[in-house]
């Protein structure tokens, strides 16, 4: 642990010494810290890919890609991590996840899927202003006990939805072809809640079952330590 301590400083301190080295004729405290930056954002944009795309502003772009960068890093590392070959290397797990997501935002990240992301009313806000309240909501509705309260919050929900989809259609429209209208998100959000009320029962028992699972798990869990114990 202290070697990798010592690796890590070592590290941060040549880091340092090239960016303090490259700037080190400014004149005054403003020009060095421009510079920095300036140093910084290009080495930025070196490792993400090209950022000028038509009608968007350079900033923007580079802070989606850096979005999607963190986004893809977290997502591969978790992967990494099920991997048996790097569960006891966690040094080049984190490698292997920089690697792949580096080339992932560089090479993929293309100006329709910036323009994608982008948008004013971008998908990716569309979504995620679907996607949390949803998960949110499902949980806590699906809390209570009384079937009649779970299905009066989702037809409450869905109707939300239904309405922010027609009172914002016009304002969503978009020039992909897949996706016309960013409306069908709250569309479709919407419809899946009224699905809910009708499969409420079937719902309800399946997370009884993986909750009966997750007890018989947890059960041979103490039945194994307690024969271990006894083995021991």
């Amino acid at each position: 642990m202290q070697k990798m301590k010592k690796r890590n400083l070592i590290f941060v301190a040549l880091l340092s010494l090239v960016f303090v080295a490259s700037f080190v004729s400014a004149e005054s405290f403003g020009d060095f810290f421009k510079g920095w930056t300036d140093g910084a954002a290009e080495g930025i944009k070196f490792l993400l890919g090209n950022v000028d795309v038509n009608g968007a502003d350079p900033g923007e772009v580079l802070f989606a890609k850096l979005l999607v960068f963190i986004l893809l890093f977290a997502l591969v590392k978790v992967a990494v991590d099920r991997v048996p070959m790097f569960q006891n290397q966690p040094n080049i797990g984190i490698i292997v996840s920089l690697v792949v997501s580096v080339l992932a935002v560089r090479f993929i990240t293309t100006e329709q899927m910036i323009n994608f992301i982008w948008l004013p009313y971008g998908v990716m806000g569309v979504l995620l202003s679907t996607l949390l309240p949803f998960v949110i909501v499902f949980y806590f509705l699906e809390g209570f006990d009384s079937s009649l309260i779970r299905k009066l919050g989702w037809v409450l929900y869905g109707a939300i939805f239904f309405g922010l989809g027609y009172m914002r259609w016009e304002d969503l429209e978009t020039e992909l072809e897949l996706l016309p209208n960013l409306g069908l998100i709250y569309l479709f959000a919407g419809a899946v809640a009224f699905l809910i009320v009708f499969f409420d029962k079937q719902i309800r028992n399946a997370m009884f079952r993986s909750s009966i699972n997750k007890i018989k798990d947890r059960s041979k869990r103490v039945q194994a330590a307690k024969l271990s114990a006894k083995i021991d």
